[in-house]
């Protein structure tokens, strides 16, 4: 039996301002097993981005509880890697240098080398570590950003909507890459995406959120073997039931 790395437990999240409260997020509960790849969908505004915070220990919840690993989170820590929509590298420092920031001064500068070099070959980037950003293509960035999270040997990976701001055919060839990450890492992933047909080519689960407030709907078993062809009459029907439980 797979052993449960991410448990989320009754998570409530109340936004307060000078003009009123909302409630973002109402009793959450889902499981995430260890190595397993989820996705996270709903429509705009429904709390996932929110979610992913907490769970990263960025946001802090108003009720409930995250544990990783039995643990109970309750701040930023080296088990969680998040990955952003933008890559957010600094452009005065080379690929080499932005992938070390999050572990230089953490470890002895020998470790930092042999760590950054080996998390740069995992995604594929080792000739292009004295590169700029400049020089680097929208879906390069990215997999600088996954190096970068590499480093901090996370548990888990936490990815909002890494590719949405990249090209389809780029965006399709991070899917691949993401998903062969996933295989050589062994990483638990957690990602959350608008796009349903991203979510089924690249997890095993999807948990669907209905908004106002945020809570989990249902949750989705994708029976299919990788690689996923979204062609295939499964696929498309798969694609349509989810479409229809976020409506």
């Amino acid at each position: 039996m797979n052993k449960v790395l991410v448990e989320v437990r009754d998570v409530g999240k109340v936004f307060h301002s000078d003009w009123g409260s909302i409630e973002a997020l109402k009793e959450v509960n889902f499981r995430c097993n260890q190595s397993e790849f989820v996705s996270i969908v709903g429509a705009s505004g429904c709390g996932k981005t929110t979610l992913l915070r907490i769970i990263a220990g960025l946001e802090p919840p108003s009720s409930g509880e995250v544990l990783i690993d039995g643990e109970n989170i309750d701040g930023p820590g080296y088990g969680r890697a998040v990955v952003f929509q933008e890559p957010r590298l600094f452009p005065w420092l080379t690929v080499e240098k932005n992938t070390a920031l999050g572990i230089q001064g953490v470890e002895k500068q020998d470790e930092v080398e042999k760590i950054v070099a080996s998390s740069l070959q995992l995604v594929g980037l080792t000739q292009f570590s004295k590169a700029y950003p400049y020089e680097l293509s929208g879906g390069m960035a990215q997999r600088v950003s996954l190096a970068r999270a590499l480093t901090f040997k996370p548990k888990v990976f936490l990815m909002d909507e890494p590719f949405s701001a990249l090209d389809a055919q780029t965006r399709a060839r991070m899917q691949e890459e993401i998903i062969d990450l996933w295989q050589k890492t062994g990483k638990t992933v957690i990602l959350v995406t608008h796009d349903i047909e991203e979510a089924l080519t690249v997890s095993q689960k999807i948990m669907i959120m209905s908004p106002s407030p945020g809570t989990i709907k249902e949750v989705l078993e994708v029976p299919f073997a990788y690689p996923r062809n979204p062609d295939r009459l499964e696929f498309i029907n798969m694609r349509k039931t989810i479409l229809e439980a976020i409506r």
